[in-house]
């Protein structure tokens, strides 16, 4: 994952960047991550969301590249993904919503 850095300090204590979380069921794990990519020829940041059940040893995985360049827009819908306990299913539903919605812009 080279050209990828995790940012941690632009997240809300309550909410640590990267960091798994219990969801619903003690055998569930989710993961939110937001991430700044940096190639020479774009920029931009992404969310991917990563849930783990340990009852079948199963992952599930799902990532929105390139949603915007704007730090506090993406730190915003991170936010939102995170309290909201977005699950990698509904992410590309919940971040097309988002990006529809005229007022994040």
């Amino acid at each position: 994952m080279k050209n990828k850095e995790i940012i941690p300090d632009q997240v809300p204590s309550c909410v640590l960047c990267g960091s798994a979380r219990r969801y619903a069921a003690p055998h569930l794990l989710l993961r939110t991550d937001l991430i700044r990519e940096s190639f020479a020829d774009h920029s931009g940041y992404s969310i991917a969301v990563t849930m783990l059940d340990f009852s079948v040893w199963t992952s599930d995985f799902a990532a929105v590249r390139d949603l915007t360049v704007s730090a506090e827009r993406a730190r915003r819908l991170f936010e939102r993904i995170a309290a909201g306990r977005v699950t990698p299913c509904t992410l590309h539903d919940v971040t097309e919503d988002w990006l529809a919605d005229g007022t994040n812009l």
